[in-house]
């Protein structure tokens, strides 16, 4: 496969451009944290410029912080003392109970015009870098709209990897995401080589069609600069490329991914393989278990994944919707068949109650914080506090089939 085709074959007139544009302009979720809604803050009358800076409560945090020479702001009474400029900026109540929520280490961003937002939260168990919106598929049942995925606004790289400084060496776990990462062309391994040798022992997750993957150099650079516990999260929709590229509206997509998958199995890498379950592929879900029995036997997990109904799943929603017991169902003998041959399986997006009592076990609370949502029926369900609940996108199809345990 010849480099220029893993940017080509979309459909949508897509180019990689320069352009930098933060993620938080354009994704809900940094509207939210530790289940606050934040918004934006506003620093009144501020003259410092665009910047990112990590945030001090306590004097041992401030200079432990300008001890690595980093862009910090001091929350000191009703004021934000920034560093190394010592300028101080008064705050509105309602900005600094905003900025009160926050921890000592986490990192902010402000733009010349005061107004900020977080960008990593130091006691989140996981925290993503959103490299662009952009993406090489078009995937039916994608929880973002085509328009989103159209824009041209593939994310600065370089402010990438100036977040990575400002992010502690022990924090726990980073996705990687996009849209598709790879879109943002060969300065992704400058990004890997950073999160490498500043969070050596961080969890990292790269989420990645696979298809950039196929190309053997690809792979080959990706090997030199992985951080050393990075796991692949690459999915497959379908058995062949008939049924996998119906999904992703792709020519040539199932060749890419399986040969993406093929190639990081070869180096090491342990590779997640997602399988989100539709009325799309529902009925072959065992035949694409098989593929992975008999093609990646060395993968390292595989993940059965249930709908979010937001962009375009929303908008093909008659075509792509199946209820989460009914999607289990249909996912049931692949999954008895692949932990049959030792290959790890966990069951995402699935509340409780739609899968069988001994799957439990499987299940795992998956869905982002900000994002769960529980029906009236669930507050009488006794596994409720071990349950992951319902995409908050999802709860108006999902709530007639909720059957709580008692």
């Amino acid at each position: 496969m010849g480099k220029l085709k893993i940017w080509q074959n979309t459909g949508f007139n897509r180019k990689i451009n320069t352009i930098c544009r933060f993620y938080f302009s354009w994704h809900d979720y940094v509207l939210f944290y530790r289940g606050v809604t934040v918004l934006q803050f506003n620093i009144k009358n501020y003259s410092l410029g665009s910047k990112l800076f990590s945030i001090a409560h306590n004097q041992d945090a401030l200079e432990k912080l300008r001890g690595k020479g980093l862009n910090t702001a001091h929350l000191f009474g009703p004021s934000l003392m920034f560093y190394p400029e010592k300028e101080s900026f008064p705050l509105t109540c309602k900005n600094l109970e905003k900025l009160s929520i926050c921890e000592n280490y986490d990192v902010l961003y402000v733009n010349e015009q005061g107004d900020g937002w977080v960008q990593f939260a130091n006691e989140k168990d996981d925290n993503p870098l959103i490299l662009t919106q952009r993406c090489n598929s078009n995937c039916l049942m994608c929880p973002t709209s085509v328009s989103v995925r159209k824009k041209e606004n593939a994310l600065c790289i370089d402010y990438n990897i100036e977040l990575i400084k400002y992010i502690p060496s022990d924090a726990k776990h980073l996705t990687i995401t996009g849209g598709e990462p790879f879109l943002v062309g060969d300065r992704i391994f400058d990004l890997f080589n950073e999160i490498k040798n500043r969070l050596p022992d961080t969890d990292c997750l790269l989420l990645t069609n696979g298809r950039a993957l196929g190309y053997i150099p690809y792979a080959d650079r990706l090997l030199l600069c992985a951080p050393k516990r990075l796991i692949v999260g690459v999915p497959l929709h379908g058995y062949n490329s008939d049924t996998h590229n119906r999904i992703t509206q792709t020519a040539g997509s199932f060749d890419q991914t399986v040969s993406g998958i093929k190639n990081l199995l070869f180096r090491g890498f342990n590779v997640e393989i997602r399988i989100v379950v539709s009325k799309l592929n529902c009925q072959f879900i065992s035949r694409i278990a098989d593929l992975i029995i008999n093609e990646f036997p060395h993968v390292g997990s595989v993940k059965i994944m249930g709908l979010e109904m937001l962009g375009s799943a929303a908008k093909y929603a008659e075509d792509i919707w199946i209820p989460y017991d009914v999607a289990f169902e249909y996912s049931k003998i692949g999954i008895i068949n692949l932990i049959n041959r030792g290959i790890d399986v966990g069951l995402y997006n699935f509340p409780l109650c739609a899968v069988d009592n001994n799957f439990h076990l499987l299940c795992q609370k998956s869905i982002t914080d900000y994002k769960i949502r529980f029906t009236e029926k669930c507050d009488d369900c006794k596994k409720k506090q071990n349950c992951g609940g319902i995409f908050a996108g999802t709860i108006r199809f999902a709530k007639n089939n909720v059957m709580p345990w008692r």
